[in-house]
């Protein structure tokens, strides 16, 4: 997009015209960039129109959890972390973390691996893990993690995990040839999910072990498919005690059955193929990723430490995913954006004011209590 410079100079009527109202009088020269400036507060200020729930404490019981066997249950061993510095950064050292995952993860090597940005500050700290979007944008959690170190001051460690290739193999579904194909591509994929789910609980596991890291003292920051994994992972994991949800939603399977781009192409592909209706098609995945769903394992969170972020015309987490997360983790603090999955990222940049940045530091401040 040419510069405010090049298009000021490509049009030297315009800058006569300008140049003639200054000789004329203030007034008419100052309209111009008060109006400019109106505009642009108008514009800035419509990517954060939203609706704030406050969490409210109430009398409410929700449905007392029942003996399903957990989903992401693992037999706890030493975590073998292989550790590389990698210079400084504002408060903190920076060291490349790796370790083997649990399982098959689609990542290479199978393996789990981010960027520890430890304070230098003396004495146990609080630390933040955020998620990644696997195999998408690194924006969101990148942003987060340099927000979180100048906001804390060194006063906060982060973890920020990698996630370079896709969790879920797109592709792979959509050319699947007939239907036991698909169900075992979507039962793998339902594995490697899970597998990466137990590796943010090894992830914990270690973190525990750190002479820097005050344990309960653990926050967890996912966004799209990472607040997804994140609020199926809470109810299971409660040494994580506080979580920010970024655009996610509960009933995996509706959600697959109903998002656009890249899982849209899927349905697009396999509905006509197999002569499926939308119904059977997310069935097959909720027979394998439902398992996990936190709508099960209601009451098993701490509301008070939550904070959910969506989106009113979310075009991937349907209304109903989000309302049921909302109310399976106990009415949660809510913040909805009135706009897309995607548009509503823009509250975390420059053009949002940086929003929903602002609001997660706040949160992480009071729910691990800087």
């Amino acid at each position: 997009m040419p510069s405010l410079t090049t298009w000021w100079n490509r049009y030297p009527n315009l800058k006569r015209r300008r140049a003639r109202s200054s000789t004329t009088g203030r007034q008419v020269g100052n309209l111009c960039p008060a109006a400019f400036t109106l505009l642009a507060a108008s514009f800035l200020a419509g990517c954060i129109a939203h609706v704030h729930t406050p969490y409210a404490p109430s009398d409410i019981v929700l449905p007392a959890p029942d003996n399903k066997t957990q989903p992401f249950a693992y037999s706890p061993q030493p975590v073998a972390v292989e550790e590389r510095p990698e210079g400084e950064v504002d408060e903190y050292t920076v060291h490349h973390v790796q370790f083997a995952s649990y399982g098959e993860n689609g990542q290479d090597g199978n393996l789990v691996s981010g960027y520890y940005y430890r304070s230098k500050e003396p004495g146990r700290k609080p630390i933040v893990i955020i998620l990644p979007l696997w195999g998408t944008h690194t924006y969101p959690p990148e942003k987060l993690a340099k927000g979180i170190r100048k906001r804390s001051g060194g006063g906060m460690h982060v973890l920020m995990l990698s996630g370079e290739k896709v969790l879920i193999d797109w592709p792979r579904l959509q050319s699947s040839p007939n239907k036991a194909d698909f169900e075992k591509t979507v039962a793998h994929m339902a594995v490697r999910f899970s597998n990466t789910a137990i590796d943010v609980r090894r992830t914990v596991d270690w973190l525990e072990t750190r002479a820097e890291v005050e344990s309960g003292r653990i926050g967890l920051v996912g966004f799209s498919i990472g607040a997804v994994m994140g609020g199926m992972l809470i109810p299971q994991e409660p040494r994580i005690n506080s979580t920010a949800l970024i655009m996610g939603g509960a009933n995996p399977g509706v959600i697959f059955g109903h998002c656009n781009g890249k899982l849209e192409d899927v349905r697009e592909a396999i509905l006509p193929r197999f002569s499926w209706s939308v119904e059977q098609y997310q069935e097959t995945y909720s027979r394998y990723f439902d398992k996990a769903d936190p709508v099960y394992f209601a009451g098993r969170a701490d509301p008070s430490r939550i904070l959910m972020v969506d989106a009113h015309r979310d075009d991937c987490m349907p209304q109903s995913t989000r309302d049921n997360l909302w109310e399976a983790l106990g009415r949660p603090e809510r913040i909805s954006f009135k706009y897309s999955h995607k548009r509503s990222f823009l509250s975390m940049t420059p053009l949002g004011f940086n929003f929903t940045g602002r609001k997660i530091y706040e949160f992480l401040d009071r729910s691990l209590a800087l």
